[in-house]
């Protein structure tokens, strides 16, 4: 991350850095090589990517809004036909949304399954599919036998 104080991109690696050093709580070196930043929020160590991103949920004037969109969860988006109780709901979505996104909802919200709160006993009610998308969200394998040991 040579671009501190030149290249390509250096001026608006520079001006970010210049914006985030102004937040209350932060506190950003860069390393002695020129290539890292030690980032710490309010005396813990962190990320520069998670202190920019703080940054730009805290101050969503500054950015474009596509770009939070992967960040930012929507209280009123609909997720599921559960979403639209009415029918006056119904008319109002596909008004908004077109018929294509209205045909893609499903009947239920769709199930979150967080590996850190998995018991042994949800385990094996899982379908295969489920286990397979809790390993895959893991990132290891070795999450089945932490959650085989829990009750």
């Amino acid at each position: 991350m040579k671009t501190l104080h030149g290249g390509a991109n250096g001026g608006n690696v520079a001006a970010g850095y210049r914006l985030l050093r102004k937040e209350e709580g932060v506190h950003i070196v860069e390393g002695a090589d020129g290539d890292r930043f030690h980032v710490e929020v309010e005396g813990k160590p962190s990320t520069f990517a998670e202190v920019l991103t703080t940054f730009a949920v805290k101050h969503q004037h500054l950015t474009d809004r596509r770009t939070l969109r992967g960040i930012l969860q929507d209280e009123t988006r609909v997720q599921s036909l559960d979403d639209l109780p009415t029918r006056a709901d119904l008319v109002r979505y596909i008004s908004a949304n077109g018929a294509d996104a209205f045909g893609r909802l499903g009947q239920h919200h769709p199930k979150h399954l967080d590996p850190a709160r998995l018991t042994a006993e949800d385990w094996k009610h899982l379908k295969v599919s489920e286990k397979n998308q809790v390993i895959k969200a893991a990132g290891t394998e070795d999450i089945v036998s932490e959650i085989l040991q829990r009750k």
